[in-house]
């Protein structure tokens, strides 16, 4: 009997483990974003304060789809920021784009202002861009909680129950 209980609480912690970390994937895209929001005040900062020419300040993110749009506009410096991330994007057609789709349009938001606003308007778009960000992270992590303590909970009581079957 005591064999029976210890291999009911290891199914049972398991299955808790494994519905945490089915969980987990809010976070990954909170995270994801978090360094998409780094790259954004890395940009705001090399652009605006050190001047750095926006295909050179791209080149340098972390964000994958940035750098690209960096390198194209290296390439061609007649290119606009707009023009070099809408490029970029249809580059991807066909393939999974690493950023989720709301995450795209907000990038694409900021390059478009960047072209037709004045460099003293650059600070207020950046600023308006970031926040949307944080926005969006912080109701990722929210969801992320919610949804990992929901998965790990489900785990624990399939985990009881399938002990429950095998006793």
């Amino acid at each position: 009997m005591t064999g029976k209980l210890v291999i009911a609480a290891a199914l049972t912690t398991f299955s808790y483990l494994a519905g945490r970390a089915f969980g987990g994937t809010p976070s990954r895209e909170a995270d994801s974003l978090r360094m998409l929001m780094d790259d954004m005040q890395m940009l705001r900062t090399l652009t605006l304060e050190r001047l750095v020419p926006m295909g050179d300040a791209l080149s340098e993110m972390r964000v994958p789809l940035l750098r690209q749009t960096g390198e194209r506009m290296r390439k061609n410096v007649a290119l606009t920021p707009g023009k070099a991330w809408a490029e970029t994007v249809e580059a991807q057609k066909g393939e999974p784009v690493p950023l989720p789709q709301a995450d795209a349009e907000e990038l694409e938001r900021l390059f478009q202002g960047l072209e037709v606003l004045g460099r003293s308007e650059h600070a207020e778009q950046y600023a308006r861009t970031i926040e949307r960000l944080g926005r969006r992270e912080g109701d990722l992590r929210a969801a992320g909680r919610e949804k990992r303590r929901l998965y790990a909970s489900l785990g624990a009581m399939t985990g009881l129950a399938v002990s429950i079957l095998l006793m």
